[in-house]
């Protein structure tokens, strides 16, 4: 006989659209017994082996943490479409800190579509950046936000290039800039990152 656990799983597993997308948190797996959580496994790993990024975040809640990184490593390939490799990345960042898959979100960062863009302006706030990376990742952004033109994007990319810079969330400098970064004015987005960023 199945758990409660399982069936309400099973349910959730089986919504479509913006339900599925709201994905699962770890309680969704409690009360399962070893053998439901190995099943479910499976049918997450299938799914996320297909490009489902919510199942690739449930594995990550409840696979063993180098498990969780060795199989999304083994799923980063080049034939990835960019949304799929944006979650991957990030999923991977957030385990290790492994410069193969920080080249790769960088690379994704500044030429991939806009919908995996979003991903990982989104998620890198909450990711320790390695020392050796920020150099890079100041540069795409700066380079992004000198010639976007989608105003929900250039706040993301703005905002998230002030906290990489070292500046206190909602400070009144990170919000002047801010707002200079976000003009409709390209000169003044310019003169701001020459003030931010050493052109040298």
């Amino acid at each position: 006989m199945q758990t409660a656990a399982y069936e309400r799983l099973h349910k959730r597993l089986a919504l479509s659209g913006r339900d599925y997308l709201e994905g699962f948190n770890s309680s969704d797996f409690e009360g399962l017994t070893t053998a439901e959580l190995e099943e479910i496994c499976e049918e997450l790993t299938e799914r996320t082996q297909n490009g489902d990024g919510v199942a690739l975040d449930a594995l990550r809640q409840i696979l063993p943490l180098e498990d969780f990184y060795n199989f999304a490593e083994r799923l980063l390939t080049e034939e990835a479409n960019d949304l799929f490799a944006a979650q991957l990345v990030t999923s991977i960042c957030e385990v290790r800190r492994g410069d193969s898959a920080w080249s790769r979100m960088l690379r994704l960062l500044g030429h991939s579509d806009v919908s995996a863009r979003r991903w990982l302006i989104n998620r890198l706030p909450s990711i320790l950046i390695p020392d050796s990376q920020i150099s890079g990742l100041l540069r795409i952004l700066a380079e992004l936000i000198q010639k976007e033109s989608d105003q929900s994007m250039l706040v993301g990319e703005s905002v998230l290039l002030l906290l990489v810079k070292g500046f206190a969330p909602k400070s009144s400098q990170l919000v002047e800039y801010a707002s200079r970064l976000q003009s409709a004015d390209r000169r003044e987005r310019k003169q701001a990152l020459f003030e931010l960023i050493d052109p040298g």
